[in-house]
C-alpha cells in the first residue's frame, strides 16, 4: 500500500479526546487533515476513472450485443425487420385516433400553452427506437 494513504489515526471518543492535552489534539488535528485531503483527491482520481471504465463498459456489452446479433443474422436464426409500428422512424407514431396529433406546433394553442416541439427522446415502444425488430425465423 502507498505510504501515503496509511492512515494513523484511531477512532476515540469525544470524552477520551478531552483529556489530551493542546499540543497532542494540534498533532492529532494536523493528521487528520492531511488524510482528508490525501483521501479526498484519491476519491476525486477513483471517481474519474469509474465513470471512464462505466462508459468502456457500455461500449464493449453494446458492441457484444451487435457482434451476436450479426453472427445470428449471418446464421439465419433471426430477421431484422422494419418496425411495423413506427414504419422505422423510431419515434413514437402520433396519435391520431384521439382527435390529436401529439407533438404538433397545434397542441395546447386552444389552451393558450406555447407550441410544443416533438420531444426527440420519445422513441417508438416497440423498437424502442432502433428502426426495426428482431424476429426469431420460423424452423418448421
Amino acid at each position: 500500500m502507498d505510504e501515503a494513504l496509511k492512515v494513523n489515526v484511531q477512532p476515540m471518543l469525544v470524552d477520551t479526546l478531552v483529556t489530551f492535552e493542546e499540543a497532542q489534539l494540534a498533532s492529532r488535528r494536523e493528521s487528520i487533515e492531511g488524510s482528508l485531503v490525501v483521501y479526498e483527491e484519491r476519491c476525486t482520481e477513483l471517481e474519474e476513472e469509474l465513470k471512464q471504465s462505466q462508459h468502456t463498459l457500455s461500449v464493449l456489452r453494446r458492441e457484444h450485443d451487435n457482434v451476436i446479433l450479426a453472427q445470428k443474422l449471418k446464421l439465419g436464426d433471426v430477421v431484422r425487420v422494419v418496425c411495423p409500428t413506427c414504419k422505422g422512424s423510431g419515434q413514437s407514431p402520433d396519435d391520431v385516433t384521439s382527435g390529436r396529433v401529439r407533438g404538433s406546433a397545434f397542441e395546447g394553442a386552444a389552451l393558450g400553452g406555447e407550441p410544443k416541439l416533438q420531444d426527440t427522446r420519445d422513441r417508438c415502444k416497440m423498437c424502442s427506437g432502433n428502426r426495426y425488430v428482431i424476429y426469431e425465423r420460423f424452423k418448421g
